[in-house]
C-alpha cells in the first residue's frame, strides 16, 4: 500500500506485510489457532476418558453420528430444492434474449 510520507515523498511497503490491518492481527492468529489447538484435544481427551469409563458409550456415539448424518443429508436435499445450484446455471446458460 503507498503512504506519503511527511516530507510529501511516496513510501511502499512490501507485498505481503500487515500494513493494512491492525500491528496485532498475527498474534491474534496465533492465539485463535492456539485456543482452537487446545479445545480440540481436550474433547479428544475428554471422549476417550468417557469411552473407556461408562459402559455402551461408542453404541450411543454411533447412533449420534448416524442422526447427525441423516439431519445432513434431509438439509442437503431441501437445499437443493429452494434454489438451482451453480452447475444448473452454468448448464441453461446466459440468453441474450430480453425478457418479454
Amino acid at each position: 500500500m503507498d503512504q506519503i510520507t511527511y516530507d510529501g515523498g511516496w513510501y511502499r511497503e512490501p507485498l505481503g506485510s500487515y500494513t493494512t490491518g491492525p500491528p496485532y492481527i498475527r498474534h491474534w492468529n496465533r492465539d485463535v489457532k492456539r485456543m482452537f489447538r487446545l479445545l480440540h484435544n481436550l474433547t479428544n481427551i475428554v471422549y476417550q476418558k468417557l469411552d473407556r469409563v461408562i459402559p455402551g458409550f461408542k453404541v450411543i456415539m454411533d447412533r449420534v453420528q448416524q442422526d447427525v448424518n441423516e439431519k445432513d443429508k434431509r438439509r442437503e436435499e431441501r437445499q437443493s430444492q429452494k434454489k438451482p445450484g451453480f452447475e444448473e446455471i452454468i448448464e441453461k446458460g446466459i440468453s441474450d434474449d430480453p425478457i418479454s
